[in-house]
């Protein structure tokens, strides 16, 4: 298996981000969209640790292959990033704790 084009990390730690949203279903929504695309070997989504940015979560960091980046996986980022907004918002609702 060679390099993915996509690595996507979710913060599922850290004081803020589990509690903003309910990350571990965001997960594992994101690796169903991933499998539905049939892009397995392209993308990768792995949980991660915290990213030092409590307070502006959930975080999810995306990077990108850099060099010969096929144009596909280039799309799949942008649809990626509209779909992980609205995911992120659909979750975000169903366990959000407000002051």
């Amino acid at each position: 298996m060679g390099q993915y084009d996509v690595h996507v990390f979710v913060c599922t730690s850290g004081d803020d981000c589990p509690t903003k949203a309910n990350v571990e279903d965001f997960v594992k929504y994101l690796r169903g969209e991933v499998v539905k695309a049939g892009r397995q070997g392209d993308v990768r989504i792995n949980k991660a640790g915290c990213f030092s940015q409590c307070g502006h979560g959930p975080m999810i960091v995306v990077y990108r292959r850099t060099s010969g980046t096929p144009a596909s996986s280039k799309r799949t980022c942008r649809r990626s990033r509209s779909r992980t907004s609205s995911a992120a918002s659909r979750s975000r609702g169903s366990s959000t704790r407000r002051a």
